[in-house]
């Protein structure tokens, strides 16, 4: 139905984002906060939990937390198919200054 949302925000399924033809565009995918978008290149680049709490000044269970809500919102359930949905879709190209 139009205008229903998936996995805290997405506004398509979130399988559809691993298995998307063309018409799956970067604005379909929900916004991130600056936090969210340096735990997601953290987690895609292979840093542990442990490494990623400091760098946000989190604890790791809180690490842990935004991890799962993260994956959540991309439609996603572990760091694989977050950097694929990453790379994709341009998720860090968020990150960039005009």
């Amino acid at each position: 139905m139009p205008g229903d949302t998936h996995g805290g925000g997405l506004s398509r399924p979130p399988a559809q984002f691993l298995s998307a033809s063309e018409d799956v565009r970067p604005a379909d995918l929900p916004e991130f906060s600056p936090d969210e978008l340096v735990l997601l290149s953290l987690l895609c680049n292979g840093h542990s939990y442990a490494e990623i709490a400091p760098e946000l000044a989190f604890s790791e269970r809180t690490a842990r937390r935004r991890t799962g809500r993260t994956f959540e919102r991309l439609g996603v359930s572990n760091r694989t198919e977050a950097a694929y949905v990453a790379g994709r879709f341009g998720i860090f190209e968020q990150t960039k200054q005009p």
